[in-house]
């Protein structure tokens, strides 16, 4: 069992912290020795490796890059499309395919598509004809390397400066349009109406909110955890191998069925009740005092 003699330091490299509700540490008290037997590591990006500010620490760039180089397989797996997962990891050092779009787009550091799977153009149709009657929801769909919008409003404005790049304006019907995902945006009470209603229409889609005001719906059995065993199965390595980090709705799954489940301090009730370990927020240096132990 960990120590209750450890200082407060070598509380925090392990990535140990206290509630703020229960004055508890909220890791795992069955952790007390290193993970063994992994070989990759599986990263959510936004409320996990990105602090509150869209920044990331310089240890924590630095233990990314050092893992790298010691032969661990990193890997970012997001919601956000391909373009902006890409350029996240190119400072890290990281290069080779990334998971983008809830998994359902997997594609190399030259945004070539290696994977794809888009939404039925039925179910496009469905979505878009029930959105006629929610006229304060906001859609974005995705489709390949492309991210595309009828117009750019307020919502859209602060998702531009959350990922770094814009949207394309277009006119097309977004019914026509091979997509892999779509993002819908609005206030989380009609964003939840609207999920009961297409739920019920459209059963065989999957839908997820990634954060507040945020809808995410993709293509049957395509989420995070799906993308990321295509990703490992094109390396020949196992879920077994992988020690993921997560904090959304979107993560559950990666989280409970990796070898080694990590929720972050931030993370939704649901997830940290599936995760194995459970460390600090984003904003402090949780992620790099975990990583230390790898070294």
């Amino acid at each position: 069992m960990i120590q209750d003699s450890m200082n407060s330091r070598e509380r925090r490299s392990l990535g140990l912290v206290e509630s703020s509700q229960t004055g508890k540490e909220i890791a795992n008290p069955e952790i007390d020795t290193l993970p063994k037997g992994f070989r990759a590591i599986a990263l959510d990006i936004d409320g996990t490796l990105l602090r509150s500010d869209h920044s990331i620490s310089d240890k924590l760039t630095n233990n990314l890059r050092k893992l790298n180089r010691a032969g661990w397989r990193i890997v970012l797996v997001s919601a956000r499309p391909i373009r902006s997962v890409l350029q996240i990891a190119k400072p890290l050092g990281l290069s080779g395919p990334m998971v983008a779009l809830n998994g359902a787009l997997i594609a190399d550091d030259q945004e070539r598509i290696l994977f794809r799977r888009s939404i039925q153009e039925d179910a496009m149709r469905t979505v878009f004809d029930l959105l006629k009657s929610h006229n304060n929801i906001t859609w974005n769909v995705y489709s390949g390397c492309q991210w595309l919008v009828e117009e750019v409003d307020a919502l859209i404005e602060n998702e531009i400066s959350n990922i770094g790049f814009g949207p394309n304006q277009t006119e097309i019907d977004p019914c026509s349009i091979k997509a892999e995902k779509i993002l819908l945006m609005g206030r989380d009470p009609e964003l939840l109406r609207f999920r009961e209603r297409i739920s019920t229409e459209l059963p065989y889609l999957t839908y997820s909110i990634s954060k507040p005001g945020y809808l995410e719906i993709t293509a049957w059995e395509t989420n995070k955890f799906q993308g990321l065993k295509r990703y490992l199965k094109h390396f020949n390595m196992h879920l077994s191998e992988v020690i993921a980090f997560g904090d959304g709705e979107n993560d559950i799954e990666m989280i409970e069925k990796c070898g080694f489940g990590i929720a972050m301090g931030n993370a939704t009730q649901s997830l940290k009740a599936v995760a194995k370990h459970i460390i600090g927020t984003n904003d402090e240096e949780s992620i790099s005092g975990f990583l230390d132990l790898l070294f």
